[in-house]
């Protein structure tokens, strides 16, 4: 059929109607049908060839009729989602539809599955950008553990907190998820960390105040003398706080200046709240931030020990216990329990 360079050459060749594959010396390229001609048994045989030519190396190209008729791949086209969204910070649902080239059911179930990671947020005609992790050593590492109570937590605290309300936010990663869901109230919010700051800069309804100072590479975070003496000025509704380890005798961080910073964070705050998986209890680290005594509500999940919550208790604390999926699995409502 071929010879010479010409065998050894992609070729294209336009087939409207019919999905085609030519090889010759290992060169191949599929064609997809208009729209209006496939069928579900086109779409299973495209699929099952495309796949089988991917896994043997032979597949080179996809060339569709018009833009937009070939299928894109779920993994590449939540990609190319995500990039629509954060690059805007809010996407109409048919111009979703229309840039990707795919149903609005397609997108719908594209945008549960990126809700549900917590990418975006959808709202009445389309989507938000939620922020996606950020990248850096300290979310690599920490966020994927424990994650279902850490959201359980958030959404808990998010609860408690009031619009309008200043809140002051530290940039721990369960503290992380507790900032993606204030995204888009009506809040003042001040936060030394750049990721959290991250998902309020363009909120038309929240007014945000960034500190400064050293920042660490770790965790993105503002830290030492200029961030303290900026938060001395400050007061603020609510401080959120998170931990590297609580023991009986109070809360710990890893960190000296970090520390130091989240003393200068509990002064400016007239209710502080602190959000810790149950993981940390029992654990110390190398700077005690403060006793439990300075702290006004815990919020944790019902991992947490019978033990550990009567501590809490007994040291004057509200506690509330979030519930994580698994403990929900025959009820869809979250519930809590609050111990005052």
């Amino acid at each position: 059929m071929f010879s010479g360079d010409a065998a050894r050459k992609p070729f294209f060749v336009h087939i409207p109607q019919t999905v085609s594959f030519v090889s010759q010396n290992r060169i191949c390229v599929a064609y997809c049908a208009s729209k209006s001609v496939r069928s579900a048994q086109y779409e299973q045989n495209h699929a099952r060839f495309r796949h089988k030519l991917i896994a043997s190396g032979r597949l080179l190209a996809i060339i569709g009729s018009k833009e937009g008729d070939c299928p894109v791949p779920g993994r590449e086209r939540r990609s190319r989602l995500i990039d629509i969204i954060r690059l805007r910070g809010f996407a109409a649902l048919d111009e979703l539809v229309r840039e990707l080239g795919v149903s609005e059911s397609t997108i719908r179930r594209d945008l549960d599955a990126l809700e549900e990671q917590g990418t975006a947020r959808r709202t009445h005609g389309g989507v938000l950008y939620a922020g996606g992790l950020p990248r850096i050593a300290e979310f690599d590492e920490k966020q994927p553990a424990n994650g279902e109570a850490k959201r359980a937590i958030a959404a808990e605290t998010a609860k408690i907190i009031d619009d309008e309300e200043t809140v002051l936010l530290d940039g721990g990663t369960t503290t992380y998820e507790v900032a993606r869901l204030l995204a888009g109230r009506s809040l003042q919010v001040v936060t030394n960390s750049m990721p959290v700051a991250n998902l309020f800069a363009s909120e038309s309804r929240t007014d945000l105040i960034l500190l400064g100072g050293f920042v660490s590479p770790r965790t993105g975070v503002c830290l030492g003398p200029y961030t303290n003496e900026l938060l001395s000025r400050l007061h603020v509704t609510t401080t959120v706080l998170s931990a590297a380890g609580i023991s009986k005798q109070g809360l710990f961080n890893a960190q000296l200046l970090l520390a130091e910073t989240e003393q200068a964070m509990l002064r400016a705050a007239g209710k502080v709240i602190v959000v810790a998986d149950s993981s940390k209890f029992g654990r110390k680290s190398l700077t005690l931030v403060s006793g439990l005594d300075a702290i006004d509500i815990v919020v944790s999940d019902k991992g947490l020990s019978d033990e550990w919550q009567q501590t809490i208790l007994d040291a004057g604390p509200r506690l509330i216990l979030a519930d994580t999926p698994a403990e929900d699995c025959e009820d869809d409502t979250p519930h809590a329990t609050s111990h005052s």
